[in-house]
């Protein structure tokens, strides 16, 4: 699949675009008379334009979509093994 048919990729790209470009800067010029790129949480997009250093927007998108699947597999995993154990638990001392 590509990005440009998504949602609001594009956008999130626009975002990323503007902080890599101008790290500091909480005012983007370049959309009409200008608003403020603090609308969104900025984590997100400042990983993206961190990671576009390396191979650019799309990668940066891909990557950070990526690590977020990988993240919530570890994290469900994580959950299932641990309340596995607590039930264990629960069963031994009832």
């Amino acid at each position: 699949f590509t990005l440009e048919y998504t949602y609001d990729a594009l956008i999130h790209l626009f975002f990323a675009d503007h902080y890599a470009n101008s790290w500091f800067e909480p005012w983007d010029f370049r959309w009409y008379t200008g608003f403020t790129v603090q609308a969104y949480p900025p984590l997100v997009h400042q990983s993206i334009a961190i990671l576009s250093y390396i191979g650019g927007l799309k990668f940066g998108m891909f990557s950070v979509g990526l690590i977020a699947i990988v993240l919530f597999l570890a994290i469900l995993v994580l959950s299932a093994v641990l309340i596995y154990l607590n039930a264990e638990k629960i069963k031994y001392i009832k």
